[in-house]
C-alpha cells in the first residue's frame, strides 16, 4: 500500500474521531471507527505503525 493511500486511511480514522499511536512495536487505534476502516487498518498495521513512528 502506498503512502498516499495510508495517509487517506489515517485521515478517515481521524474524521471518525479515532487516532493512531505506536507502543512497543504495536499499532494502537484509540477511539471508535466503522468496522470497514478498522479492518483496513488491521490489514496494513505494519505499514501504519512505521508511519506513526516516523511522525514527529
Amino acid at each position: 500500500m502506498n503512502r498516499k493511500t495510508l495517509e487517506k486511511l489515517i485521515l478517515s480514522l481521524r474524521q471518525h474521531g479515532a487516532g493512531l499511536s505506536a507502543q512497543n512495536g504495536q499499532l494502537i487505534i484509540e477511539g471508535l471507527a466503522p468496522p470497514d476502516i478498522l479492518l483496513q487498518a488491521h490489514r496494513h498495521r505494519k505499514a501504519l505503525a512505521a508511519m506513526v513512528r516516523t511522525r514527529p
